[in-house]
């Protein structure tokens, strides 16, 4: 076990040397290091492009948690692989005779939507159906007076009892039920796969609506990674439309790189990559696999890339560790995506993206673990802060980047994150703001 320990050892000074090697190399000659960077993929002309290095659609637009219900019975879990497993399943089926629905009363709407033997696909967002069926290749055609109302949903929720999917919009209080015909004893396979962690959780539509919240401590585990600085190229060759046609300018300290109405900034002292383009088209089919198509070159070199959330036309996208997304006080782990519309008439918009040159690559093994407090615990405890729960519209787990100081390396630490006016927050940040708004009164 010695000579073990000690490869491993080994193997992490060597990880940790090189990443501090091209640092060294960055801040030395900011300009040179960063264009001579080892490049993630050649250049190749449109067309050529292998797709072994894409991250599929669903793979990126994966439900964030997944609810199982069985017999009031309620546990949740973050795990991509099952999320994954179940989405197909569920995708591969014929979705027949779409009815939808709304209610008037908020007790008629939570009676109706709530399920006691199924699962729930939890999304802490609002998707349009139309797009979705494109995102999850979902069998389903919508009559045309659905497809024109542009149907919305947050959460998508399966009713094995009565063989029904239901699209439910909590916000409107509707749902899109469609029928449904799932193999019980394959989806029960699914849901029992081992190895799966499932945390007990319940359902609190007092505290938010169309949520589970959990009742006990949760314990998570710690981890520790190195971080590294990606070389520009990579955004590159992914943003733009005809990167060998990109040229490079860099008389001042930043570099730039143009292409008619393309042009990406590198700023070298923040290590902040920003991309425009003032002339696209295609947005109004839908606007996800439009964002898309600027990230699914990345593939894994800039880590476990998700989609997390979108705020009328602004998409943002994080990193994710074990089913969790991770969050920072910078853009470390984001990539941000702004559409903007030139025109009320036609399909001429311009995009906006950034993102950071940071991220996380190489994990440390830790055993170590943290305890958390329940969700339902912190709600309560903000709300008696002052915390008006009718601006939540979504709390759940994040890991927070820490730099330790005069290393690469970086410490994710479990924390409650909650996403108070559309904008996501973590607990202490939240509990800051609530007191701050408390003393000017």
């Amino acid at each position: 076990m010695k000579w073990q320990r000690l490869l491993l050892r080994l193997a992490l000074c060597i990880s940790i040397a090189t990443s501090f090697y091209l640092s060294y190399l960055i801040w030395l000659n900011p300009t040179k290091a960063v264009a001579t960077l080892p490049q993630t993929k050649e250049i190749t002309t449109e067309g050529e492009m292998t797709t072994k290095n894409f991250r599929s659609l669903t793979d990126v637009f994966l439900p964030l948690q997944l609810v199982w219900i069985n017999e009031d019975q309620a546990n949740e879990t973050n795990s991509e692989q099952i999320i994954k497993t179940l989405l197909s399943e569920v995708g591969s089926n014929e979705m027949q005779q779409p009815k939808l629905v709304t209610y008037e009363a908020p007790n008629e709407f939570i009676e109706k939507t709530s399920v006691k033997n199924g699962f729930d696909f939890i999304f802490m967002n609002r998707i349009s159906l139309n797009e979705a069926i494109d995102l999850f290749d979902l069998k389903l055609d919508l009559e045309p007076q659905q497809v024109e109302k542009e149907l919305m949903f947050d959460q998508m929720s399966y009713n094995s009892e009565t063989k029904t999917l239901h699209f439910i919009d909590a916000s409107k209080k509707s749902e899109l039920i469609v029928k449904v015909n799932l193999n019980e004893t394959e989806v029960q396979t699914i849901l029992k796969q081992d190895k799966v962690a499932w945390q007990a959780v319940e359902f609190t539509p007092d505290l938010l609506l169309q949520h589970y919240l959990v009742d006990q401590p949760v314990e998570m585990k710690l981890y520790s990674y190195i971080s590294t600085v990606q070389p520009y190229s990579i955004f590159r060759d992914s943003f733009f439309h005809s990167p060998q046609e990109a040229s490079l300018s860099d008389d001042t300290n930043d570099l730039m790189l143009t292409d008619q109405s393309e042009m990406m900034t590198v700023q070298l002292d923040n290590r902040l990559v920003e991309y425009r383009d003032t002339d696209i088209t295609g947005v109004h089919d839908n606007l996800y696999v439009k964002s898309y198509d600027y990230i699914r070159n990345l593939g894994m070199n800039y880590g476990n890339l998700r989609f997390l959330d979108r705020f009328e036309n602004t998409l943002n996208y994080r990193i994710f560790v074990e089913g969790f997304p991770v969050f920072s006080n910078n853009n470390d782990g984001l990539i941000s995506m702004q559409f903007t519309e030139k025109a009320q008439a036609g399909d001429e918009w311009a995009v906006k993206i950034a993102a950071s040159l940071n991220t996380i690559q190489i994990p440390i093994p830790s055993d170590k673990t943290i305890q958390l407090p329940s969700n339902k615990s912190v709600l309560l405890d903000l709300q008696a802060q002052g915390l008006d729960l009718s601006r939540v519209s979504a709390i759940m787990i994040g890991y927070e980047w820490n730099d330790i100081k005069d290393t690469n390396v970086v410490d994710l630490i479990p924390t409650w994150y909650i996403k108070y006016d559309h904008t996501w927050q973590s607990q202490q940040a939240l509990s800051n703001q609530l007191q701050q708004s408390a003393g000017e009164r």
